[in-house]
């Protein structure tokens, strides 16, 4: 929010900005290791 202020950047430039966020979170987290979680039988990870 400080950055748009400072820019002044308009309120679809954020959006876009806030939507490139959002799809690089999902990405990220689709996309991480399975062995270093938790399983869902509550197993340990590889490195627990």
């Amino acid at each position: 929010w400080y950055r748009a202020a400072d820019e002044g950047l308009s309120r679809d430039e954020v959006q876009g900005m806030l939507k490139e966020v959002s799809e690089w979170i999902s990405m990220t987290e689709q996309n991480y290791p399975s062995h270093i979680a938790l399983n869902k039988n509550k197993q340990k990870g590889f490195f627990s």
